[in-house]
């Protein structure tokens, strides 16, 4: 028995559902532990409004979690030594280093795992599977605007994160990893190699957006223009995928919805660094370009 610990936003829930799945490929009776949104309004679980196929199996999850934890606090202290030195043979499991990737992991038994798992190397053997899971469900979403508009021209989605990530607390964690910098010369990369001027920029933040791309030369248009209000906010994830290239943040979100991006000869520019003072070596496929100021 497996089960994983869901939490974080959307995007750390997709990377959470994809390790879901494999444990299930694998055949290891898998559950989905969600108690992390019981008061999460303002990050509520997403997964089953955004995508048409997923389900998750929630069933006694929270009950054998418990059981597994409570068999962890009574351990003795020989026990609690030995699975410190031996961490994968512990009933509670978190993840040793984000963005790693770690064999082991797919090994686990019987065990109540915990973290963000973001590397596609946990379950690239079944990525069509994965793939086939994150289906957008579009239902009655209006989106005749922006797709008249997106059909009018080729355009290179960017995503800049501001908001939250600039106040002093994420700024230890992500000040300068994408910088003005970062963009101009992604923004260069990318124009340079297909000759695509238009930017469709997504942010929570776009007088921020706005401050960056002014000294760029491009064309942008901000996406949350042309959605009706109430739009869900997972719609933009669609939107990027439906884009020809992407230039993503250090965030899950937009690594999905670069990964989600089925063109063919699409080129997707990364952040070099995803979060200071974490190497993270595995979070990017191998053909994504990395960028960190300059090229």
């Amino acid at each position: 028995m497996i089960i994983v610990k869901f939490k974080g936003g959307l995007g750390n829930q997709m990377f959470q559902y994809a390790l879901y799945k494999k444990y299930m490929q694998l055949g290891k009776e898998t559950y989905a532990e969600i108690s992390f949104y019981d008061d999460r309004k303002v990050m509520p679980l997403k997964l089953e409004e955004a995508f048409q196929g997923i389900k998750l199996n929630t069933n006694m999850a929270a009950e054998y979690a418990m059981q597994l934890n409570q068999k962890a606090d009574n351990r003795n202290i020989l026990e609690k030594i030995c699975q410190k030195v031996y961490p994968y043979k512990k009933n509670v499991f978190q993840e040793i280093s984000e963005g790693k990737f770690d064999s082991n992991v797919l090994k686990l038994s019987n065990c109540f795992v915990e973290g963000f798992w973001q590397t596609e190397m946990y379950w690239d053997d079944i990525k069509e599977e994965v793939l086939q899971d994150f289906k957008f469900n579009l239902g009655n979403t209006s989106l005749s605007s922006i797709n008249r508009f997106m059909k009018k021209n080729s355009f290179i989605s960017i995503h800049i994160r501001g908001g939250d990530y600039l106040n002093e607390e994420n700024q230890k964690l992500f000040g300068g990893v994408c910088s003005s910098a970062y963009y101009k010369s992604a923004i260069d990369y990318v124009q340079n190699k297909t000759g695509i001027s238009s930017l469709l920029v997504f942010t929570n933040d776009c007088e921020y957006s706005q401050s960056i791309l002014q000294t760029i030369k491009c064309d942008y248009y901000f996406a949350k223009n042309y959605l009706n209000e109430g739009t869900p906010d997972w719609v933009e994830m669609y939107l990027m995928s439906q884009c020809k290239h992407n230039i993503i943040a250090n965030s899950s979100f937009s690594w999905w919805g670069a990964y989600l991006n089925r063109n063919s000869d699409k080129i997707i520019v990364a952040p070099q660094k995803w979060i200071n003072g974490k190497t993270m070596k595995n979070i990017c496929p191998n053909e994504w370009i990395r960028i960190e100021r300059s090229i």
